[in-house]
């Protein structure tokens, strides 16, 4: 087995060391948490040979997209084929399943168009008609059913929601492909396997509140500057914003952007006090709302990457 490396947690040298937005925002290092609570200590995953008339194009997919999956800049997970499962290697899980593809073309609508129909000696067109052309619709539908079990034979996880695309044409149009309609969407499935299997590095960019309402003199002045400072320098954008919280405790605005500025320095039960002081004072908001969800999201994140970078068992 081998081990992940020790987890970047969310310290201040981390987050204010994001680069910084364009718009008025403030921006920070985080994780985004894998979708399934996996046991931390699944590192090595064999993948079986899938079934199916897109399990080639499948397994291929999803080999790259856990093969490539890391987190502190360190591969994530390591990839082995199936056959590592019954070898010398030890594997901590094994991926195997079968995908399928069907697709179907009805006729949609008509689109109508103005044809020649009399040519001049010139060759040049002088009546039209109005010819109705047949439209359709080309759907493609890939099913998935993916599964992952321990060494010992329990079930850690399955996907099996299919993934559907549609592209319209009409007659005398290219007709999609079928064939990249199926690759794309088998790619969109090995996309959501990996953000279900694991977390992510993610920079968030989160937009300040601007509303000035109940702001006066000073507070007022101090206030927009720090909104101004956001697209140069976030940390003196957050001093402004601290400077206006003592002198306007209460507005919604300064409350919750100095919830923000606790967030992007890691501390996040700050954050969470202010966030809620906000709702608190305009309970119609969603910012702060949006602010406590993502707290506890990058919470659920940075308790996934500590488990998977414990010492192996």
């Amino acid at each position: 087995m081998t081990m992940r490396i020790p987890a970047i947690l969310l310290g201040a040298a981390a987050l204010v060391s994001a680069p910084a937005a364009q718009a008025e925002t403030l921006s920070f290092f985080g994780y985004l948490p894998a979708n399934i609570e996996l046991p931390g200590d699944v590192e090595t995953i064999a993948t079986e040979p899938l079934s199916g008339d897109r399990g080639g194009m499948a397994e291929a997919a999803l080999v790259d997209a856990l093969g490539s999956a890391q987190v502190n800049g360190r591969a994530w997970y390591r990839i082995l084929p199936g056959d590592a499962a019954y070898g010398d290697n030890r594997v901590d899980a094994v991926l195997r399943g079968n995908v399928s593809s069907s697709w179907s073309r009805p006729e949609t609508s008509q689109r109508t168009e103005s044809k020649c129909a009399e040519k001049n000696k010139y060759n040049t067109c002088i009546r039209y008609k109005q010819v109705e052309t047949p439209c359709y619709e080309m759907r493609v539908t890939v099913n998935p059913r993916i599964m992952l079990f321990s060494g010992d034979g329990r079930q850690l996880y399955s996907r099996t929601s299919p993934a559907s695309a549609t592209r319209s044409y009409c007659k005398g149009d290219e007709q999609p492909s079928v064939e990249e309609m199926a690759r794309g969407l088998v790619q969109q499935i090995a996309t959501q396997v990996r953000d279900d299997l694991a977390p992510r590095d993610h920079v968030y960019n989160v937009r300040v509140m601007e509303r000035t309402s109940g702001l006066q003199g000073d507070a007022r002045t101090i206030f927009r500057n720090a909104i101004r400072q956001t697209k140069t320098d976030q940390d003196l954008a957050c001093e402004s914003f601290a400077s206006a919280y003592a002198m306007a405790p209460n507005q919604t605005s300064v409350v919750f952007n100095n919830g923000l500025c606790h967030e992007r320095a890691g501390d996040f039960d700050g954050a969470r006090a202010l966030y809620r002081k906000a709702l608190a004072n305009d309970p119609g908001r969603n910012y702060p709302t949006a602010g406590l969800g993502r707290i506890a999201s990058i919470e659920r994140a940075m308790a996934q990457v500590a488990r998977g970078t414990q010492e192996p068992r």
